[in-house]
C-alpha cells in the first residue's frame, strides 16, 4: 500500500491498524461544496425576478460516500474481518476526523450514517460507507486566494476574476448566462360562466429568476494552493449579500446572484492537482 492511499481517522492509520484504505476514486461528492440552506424570497408578479433575503446565508449539511477497500492474503474471510474491525472502530464514536493523505492531508469531520453490503472479488473487498458532513467549513480561517493560474478577466465576481481563485471558467458557461429567464405568469381571471381566461391587459410581462451553471476548472502547483483557493471561493460565495457576476463576452453585463449548490465532475490528485466543478448560481433578475 502506497502512502498516497492512506486514510487517517482520529490519528489512527487505518492501513497499519486494520489493513484498510480509502480509494482515490469516487470522492467527488465529498470534495464538492455543500449546498446552501434554502433562501427566503419574495416573488412578486409585478416585479422582475425575485427579492431574496441574503443577510445571513448558511451552508447546509449533506451526505457523502467513501469507498473503503481491504485485501486479505488468506482470502475472503480475512478481508471481511478487516473491514468489520474498521467498522467496529468507527461505531465507537459518533463523529470522526478523517484525514486523507492522498488529498494533501485534507480533513473532514464525519458521522457514519450507512453501511451498505460488502463486495468481495477474490481476496479484495470493498464497502461504500455513507457519512453525514454536518460541519461545513468547520475550523476554517479565511485565507485570501493566491493563484499561479494566468489572469483572465472574462468573468468577474464582485470585481475579482475567477482566475484569482485558480479557476478558469470553461465551455458551456456563457450559454447559461445568455439564456433568458422564463416569463412570469401575470394576473388572470378564470370565470366558470365565461369562455377562456381574462388576462391583465394593463400589466407588464416580467421575467422570473433563473439558475445558471458555472463550470470551473481549478489548477494549482500544490495541494495547499488548490485547497486555499477552493475554500476561499466557497467562503466568498456565501458571504452576506448578493454576488455580482460580470460577463465580459456579454458586453460586461452584470448579474445579481447567490450561490445555491455545486458538484465535482473530475478530480486528479497528481503532482499538479486539478479539479473540475460545476457551481449553480441563482440569478435574481435579468440585467437591464
Amino acid at each position: 500500500m502506497t502512502a498516497t492511499a492512506r486514510l487517517i481517522v482520529d490519528g489512527v492509520d487505518t492501513f497499519d491498524r486494520f489493513g484498510v484504505f480509502a480509494l482515490e476514486t469516487g470522492l467527488n461528492d465529498l470534495l464538492a461544496y455543500p449546498p446552501l440552506k434554502p433562501v427566503e424570497a419574495n416573488d412578486w408578479h409585478e416585479q422582475e425576478g425575485i427579492d431574496a433575503d441574503l443577510s445571513a446565508p448558511r451552508l447546509n449539511g449533506r451526505e457523502v460516500s467513501i469507498k473503503i477497500g481491504a485485501t486479505g492474503e488468506l482470502g475472503a474471510p480475512q478481508t471481511i474481518a478487516k473491514l468489520e474491525a474498521f467498522l467496529s472502530y468507527l461505531r465507537q464514536r459518533v463523529y470522526r476526523v478523517f484525514r486523507f493523505v492522498f488529498l494533501g492531508g485534507r480533513e473532514y469531520t464525519l458521522r457514519l450514517v450507512g453501511e451498505p453490503n460488502l463486495t468481495i472479488v477474490q481476496a479484495l473487498g470493498f464497502v461504500t460507507l455513507k457519512f453525514a458532513d454536518d460541519y461545513p467549513l468547520k475550523g476554517y480561517t479565511y485565507r485570501a486566494p493566491q493563484s499561479t493560474v494566468q489572469v483572465s478577466t472574462d468573468y468577474l465576481m464582485n470585481g475579482r476574476p475567477f482566475t484569482a481563485y485558480g479557476a478558469r471558467v470553461t465551455e458551456g458557461t456563457l450559454a447559461e448566462f445568455a439564456r433568458r429567464a422564463d416569463v412570469k405568469n401575470g394576473l388572470t381571471r378564470n370565470i366558470a360562466t365565461a369562455h377562456g381566461v381574462i388576462g391583465d391587459e394593463l400589466g407588464a410581462v416580467r421575467q422570473k429568476s433563473k439558475e445558471v451553471k458555472v463550470r470551473l476548472h481549478f489548477r494549482a502547483e500544490t495541494f495547499d494552493e488548490l485547497w486555499r483557493n477552493y475554500d476561499a471561493l466557497l467562503y466568498d460565495l456565501t458571504r452576506p449579500g448578493e454576488r455580482i457576476i460580470r460577463v465580459r463576452d456579454l458586453g460586461n453585463r452584470d448579474y445579481q446572484a447567490y450561490y445555491k449548490s455545486a458538484q465535482v465532475t473530475a478530480f486528479y490528485p497528481d503532482d499538479r492537482p486539478w479539479l473540475d466543478t460545476t457551481i449553480t448560481l441563482v440569478i435574481l433578475r435579468e440585467p437591464n
